[in-house]
């Protein structure tokens, strides 16, 4: 059985609007370590501006750092993550 890996993800960008640099930070937890699938969950994400609130335009350098953390160090540095880590199948 695989167990459940988190990662910290952070994203920085300069704004093309507001020419201020915003950060989001992000967990995403997988059943394996796969970088395609942790790749393709970031991807997925909507960036904004966490400043100005608007979209980055094509073309907009994009800085994603990735940290393989356990749910309690994500949660300590202030990660967005469930209350409790999810429970894993036959646990």
């Amino acid at each position: 059985m695989n167990e459940l890996h988190w990662y910290g993800v952070t994203v920085r960008f300069s704004c093309p609007y507001c020419k201020l640099t915003s950060a989001e930070k992000m967990a995403v937890s997988a059943q394996n370590h796969d970088p395609e699938k942790i790749n393709k969950a970031v991807s997925s994400q909507k960036l904004e501006s966490q400043i100005c609130h608007k979209i980055p335009t094509d073309g907009t350098q994009i800085d994603v750092h990735v940290q393989p953390y356990t749910h309690a160090q994500l949660k300590s540095l202030g990660f967005s993550v469930p209350a409790e880590e999810p429970k894993r199948p036959g646990s």
